[in-house]
């Protein structure tokens, strides 16, 4: 992750209930302030370029295509008789609530920037057929377990998404300071998901952790740097890289952590891999939406 994504990140307001803060969240605001304070200069000379209008226009229809599917998965999840029980349906009407006032903003972005807003699909298939791996995804509307499954690992996708696309809205900086407070958003509807999973068994933390247990129907696709010509394709998951201990500020400057903690702050290597949340590339973010919808 960029150290600039995630010091922005840092300063959007919270919502959440003023709790005391989870060991995740902790170690992650450690880290923030250890980084924006100690780092050499030398690292921080390199600032993320600006965006231009044309390519915010691209960032803001991938972040919408998202949100739609999100909402579409809700809504036919809503729709489908009694597959969400009586304790979980308020949690779902809100999550599609929600997702309905992020469609709404970033169609309205796009108007108001003069674009015009990408046609919506007209049906929205959520067994993952179209990554030509046969059916990725069979209970995901059948029974609330595998709906669970899978609504966990598109919330995931869009906060992995909204990362990839943060340091490229910096052109706008109303419009960057707006789209991090939807990934803000996009995160508790993540952990809530967990949560929710967690209750009935699943053995996941409220954040990307390598302690949880492989989703039942893994989410996978060919990335978009497929492997050299005449090989095989080589499927990733949605997971792939949080495991990541390593943070970056530009290129190859890799953060010095080691250096930068305070010596009684003694962190597992687990921990920093999990206070991280890694961004997904524009085009790998194309292509796994594109599971779900041309």
């Amino acid at each position: 992750m960029n150290i600039f994504s995630l010091l922005d990140y840092l300063a959007a307001p919270a919502a959440a209930p003023a709790t005391a803060p989870t060991p995740r969240r902790a170690l992650l605001r450690q880290l923030g302030r250890a980084a924006a304070a100690a780092l050499p200069l030398s690292l921080l000379e390199t600032a993320p370029a600006q965006a231009s209008p044309a390519a915010t226009l691209d960032n803001l229809a991938l972040l919408l295509r998202a949100e739609r599917t999100q909402l579409a998965f809700y809504t036919q999840a809503l729709a489908t008789a009694g597959l969400l029980g009586s304790s979980l349906r308020p949690d779902v009407l809100r999550l599609q609530s929600q997702q309905q006032v992020h469609v709404t903003f970033l169609a309205s972005a796009l108007t108001s920037s003069g674009a015009a807003v990408p046609v919506a699909p007209a049906s929205y298939d959520f067994s993952g057929t179209r990554g030509g791996q046969g059916v990725q995804f069979p209970n995901a509307l059948r029974t609330e377990a595998g709906f669970l499954d899978l609504a966990q690992q598109l919330e995931d996708a869009g906060v992995r998404t909204f990362l990839g696309q943060i340091l490229l809205l910096t052109a706008d900086r109303p419009l960057l300071s707006a789209v991090q407070r939807i990934a803000a958003v996009e995160s508790r509807h993540a952990a809530h998901l967990r949560q929710l999973r967690r209750r009935r068994g699943a053995l996941v933390k409220t954040w990307p952790s390598v302690s949880d247990a492989a989703p039942t129907n893994p989410l996978s696709f060919v990335p978009a740097l497929g492997p050299r010509p005449g090989q095989p394709p080589v499927l990733t998951t949605l997971y792939a890289g949080e495991a990541n201990e390593q943070q970056f500020i530009t290129g190859f400057k890799q953060i010095p952590f080691n250096s930068l903690l305070q010596d009684d702050f003694v962190v597992q290597s687990a921990a920093v891999a999990e206070s991280f949340d890694e961004p997904l590339n524009t085009a790998d973010a194309g292509i796994l939406w594109g599971l779900f919808a041309d």
